[in-house]
């Protein structure tokens, strides 16, 4: 039976968090759509749920330059990411998953991550601060310098027991996922066949754990039926960092109604994602389409990918991919606004973490774009906010409430 979790203190939070958005009043008058939202952006963190930034460096093989001199971020960086870009965006808080190498598992692998990703932070002191709670974030955004919360997206790094959760939360991780893809020993993945119905009775004890750790249990990746579940447990509102609404783009990575009606009396959050295969129905449809092609000619030239390429660039020439755009990374939004409502939707763009991009939302620079495009169909200045990252701090600012020494180091 879900339990409502948001107490007389939570309220309270939620009013204060709710009075610091309005402080640039509800301004919805003539000026520009673009000056509203660069008004709303000075007064409010823009606070971005996932960004796969580390992930792309890391995962450069023989290539991978292992020092900090290799990871110059400061303008003009491969991928999706770099401070300039950031500013450009108006971004005021990030959550970056903070994982480590696949071939250094396990907590001191694990640990290693945390401390590069705490050092990339050093090296741009100007620009870039490590936040640990929503106090946190807002006073850098006022100081003008952009928030980084540490986060990881690997289950098996938050151990089996927990003294390994309270020492990651104590290094500053400030979320985790119960699940990725296929079923851990906590909980089923949104992919592959279902090994315990949802969340496994050591995933229950783990929910606890990273409740009592201040450590947000993160339900993107995770099972429907895993999401159920763990609402049937939680004494802390979730988030679900980047995902979008299965009912406008029914594939596993997104969230059904009968969950999103549930974020209510949980406080949670859904942070959408700026993802073509969550958006739209007819780019999924293609994605599969061109998954089976891919594994065809895989088996035509016996494994040999480099072969398998260069056909499958041919068929993506000639099957181009559907046009996904803004308005149907708005239209998520306002459907997950009008399931569970405007407290329980945010950002989570998955920038660095996919092939495909949404046009007009190609990297960090691209927030303003959506937001504009939401103050145009008549969102308030209050309810923009709100989702900017009002929302997520408000979460975050009640599992602060419940942490335990989570100082970064």
């Amino acid at each position: 039976m879900a339990r409502p979790v948001i107490a007389a203190a939570s309220v309270l939070l939620l009013a204060a968090c709710a009075s610091l958005t309005e402080r640039g009043g509800d301004i919805r008058t003539a000026a520009a759509p673009e000056e509203r939202i660069a008004r709303l952006l000075r007064a409010n963190p823009l606070v971005d749920g996932h960004n796969d930034l580390l992930g792309r460096y890391h995962a450069c093989g023989r290539d991978c330059p292992r020092g900090l001199e290799g990871y110059d971020i400061r303008a003009d960086a491969a991928g999706d990411t770099d401070i300039a870009r950031w500013r450009a965006g108006g971004v005021g808080g990030q959550l970056l998953n903070a994982g480590w190498r696949a071939d250094e598992p396990g907590l001191d692998g694990t640990l290693k991550g945390l401390a590069f990703a705490r050092a990339l932070v050093a090296r741009h002191p100007g620009d870039l601060a490590l936040a640990v709670t929503a106090a946190d974030v807002r006073a850098r955004h006022a100081e003008g310098r952009i928030a980084v919360l540490l986060a990881l997206e690997d289950p098996g790094r938050l151990g089996r027991d927990e003294g390994t959760v309270q020492r990651l939360a104590g290094e500053g991780v400030r979320a985790n996922l119960l699940a990725y893809s296929a079923a851990t020993e906590f909980a089923d993945g949104h992919a592959g066949p279902p090994t315990h119905g949802g969340l496994s009775a050591e995933g229950v004890a783990m929910v606890g754990w990273m409740e009592r750790a201040g450590m947000l249990v993160d339900l993107s990746h995770a099972s429907a039926d895993t999401a159920r579940d763990v609402l049937d447990v939680a004494r802390a509102p979730v988030i679900f960092s980047h995902s979008n609404a299965a009912a406008l783009a029914d594939v596993p990575r997104n969230v059904p109604d009968d969950v999103l009606r549930r974020l209510p009396a949980n406080g949670g959050v859904v942070m959408v994602g700026f993802v073509p295969y969550f958006a739209s129905k007819p780019f999924a449809e293609w994605m599969a389409r061109g998954d089976n092609q891919w594994e065809t000619l895989l088996s035509r030239h016996g494994g040999d990918r480099a072969k398998a390429g260069a056909e499958m660039a041919r068929w993506e020439a000639d099957h181009p991919p559907p046009r996904v755009a803004i308005a149907d990374i708005a239209d998520h939004i306002e459907h997950i606004r009008d399931v569970a409502g405007v407290d329980h939707v945010g950002l989570g763009a998955d920038f660095d973490g996919v092939a495909f991009k949404v046009e007009g939302l190609e990297d960090v620079a691209s927030y303003r774009r959506l937001l504009v495009e939401l103050a145009r169909r008549g969102w308030s200045d209050t309810d923009l906010a709100k989702l900017a990252g009002g929302n997520f701090l408000r979460v975050l600012a009640i599992a602060d409430a419940q942490r335990v020494a989570m100082s970064p180091r």
